[in-house]
């Protein structure tokens, strides 16, 4: 990423992450590597949790100086319209 425009990742599934100018403090190469919903293995039974989505990791692990925005689409499966909040840490 070139930290003095603003840049994009996106994947063919239209994962995407956009990094505003100044959000890395030098030039990045950012990685996305998507697991499919498949193969996603979980501590909980499946009657209560199974993966509707892919799940996406971003590398390498690095600390953003501005907000980045991060577009994952949902796959809607019914007629409830569920919402998904990621809140930064």
């Amino acid at each position: 990423m070139d930290t003095t425009v603003t840049d994009s990742v996106k994947t063919l599934t239209n994962v995407e992450a956009s990094f505003p100018p100044g959000a890395l403090a030098t030039n990045t190469v950012i990685k996305v590597a998507e697991i499919k919903a498949s193969e996603i293995v979980s501590k909980m039974p499946t009657t209560i949790f199974k993966a509707k989505a892919s799940t996406v990791e971003f590398s390498p692990s690095t600390t953003f100086t501005k907000p980045v925005t991060i577009t994952i689409p949902l796959p809607l499966t019914s007629s409830k319209v569920g919402r998904c909040s990621l809140t930064p840490s």
